[in-house]
């Protein structure tokens, strides 16, 4: 059998329901926040990651519609997960503002 043939008795497996993207995000003075675009695949849990540098805390929003906002106090970080997210763009809003996005069901490569 040619290397790069799989055996017709294999199945194509699951999607793995355990991985999750990081989407790290930092917030600084005057809420702005770095990086201003962050890509993740269809179908995975996104890992968002939010911490604060700025000296007042900051209340986030995703524009996603089951997404409650987090209140991330001056210099701390909070993590949580977002799950079901259809393919889009969702903004990230600091205090109301848009001030990054994720881009859901981005493809790799050149």
């Amino acid at each position: 059998m040619p290397k790069n043939k799989a055996p017709k008795h294999s199945k194509p497996t699951a999607p793995n329901t355990n991985v999750r993207i990081p989407a790290a995000f930092t917030i600084t003075a005057g809420g702005a926040v770095t990086p201003p675009l962050i890509s993740a695949p269809a179908n995975v849990t996104i890992e968002l990651q939010l911490r604060n540098t700025d000296s007042q805390a900051h209340r986030v929003q995703l524009s996603v519609a089951h997404f409650a906002s987090i209140s991330v106090p001056a210099g701390a970080s909070k993590t949580t997960d977002v799950t079901g997210v259809p393919k889009g763009t969702y903004r990230l809003l600091i205090d109301g503002a848009a001030r990054a996005r994720i881009v859901v069901g981005a493809v790799p490569g050149p």
